[in-house]
């Protein structure tokens, strides 16, 4: 996979590659400001960038991030495409995800009111999303963010961020695609007779 580190994307100057998937990668990086605030840049390479239906997909997954505005949720600060590399940019969060949150246990779990904290935080994002008639379609432990907080009442204790809507699909969508279909315990649990 090419390197981005050490160029420049738009305003923000790429620093190191944080992780790398099939499509792209995700890279630590510098806003070009008075603050040079650290970001995160989410970057779609090679083929997967030059093909016509992802440039699509990831010009939805911009839109649909940006138009979301929810403390659990990471917020977009932009998007770009500079010399067929499409990136998304969104703020740096320390804390890492909840992937490698979870390995710091490896004889079980942590607390499990933290637990619970964490998956509150995230189950509130994900009824925020389906409000606004939304699907994610890929909630993993590598697309949770955890923040630890470091002042007031709850100082201390993670802030959670639901990330990636790469899959997303609106709520019409997926009624459209699921139609004349009805899973086995959906049935089960109905009363079909009305």
């Amino acid at each position: 996979m090419l390197s981005l580190e050490g160029r420049q994307l738009g305003n923000y100057d790429v620093i190191r590659r944080i992780r790398s998937g099939g499509m792209g990668a995700v890279y630590e990086g510098k806003q070009r400001t008075a603050f040079d605030r650290r970001v995160a840049i989410k970057v779609i390479l090679g083929n997967y960038a030059a093909d016509k239906e992802m440039r699509r997909r990831f010009v939805r997954e911009a839109r649909t991030v940006a138009r979301l505005h929810h403390p659990h949720i990471l917020h977009l600060i932009e998007y770009g495409d500079e010399q067929g590399i499409l990136y998304l940019v969104m703020p740096f969060i320390e804390g890492g995800t909840l992937t490698s949150y979870l390995r710091l246990f490896p004889g079980g779990l942590p607390d499990l009111n933290e637990l619970a904290g964490i998956y509150q935080q995230l189950l509130d994002a994900v009824e925020y999303a389906h409000d606004e008639g939304l699907i994610h379609r890929d909630i993993k432990s590598s697309n949770v963010l955890l923040e630890q907080r470091r002042s007031g009442i709850l100082h201390g204790t993670q802030h959670v961020y639901l990330a990636d809507f790469g899959l997303v699909r609106t709520s019409k969508q997926a009624e459209l695609e699921q139609a004349g279909y009805l899973c086995a315990w959906r049935i089960a649990l109905s009363n079909v007779d009305g």
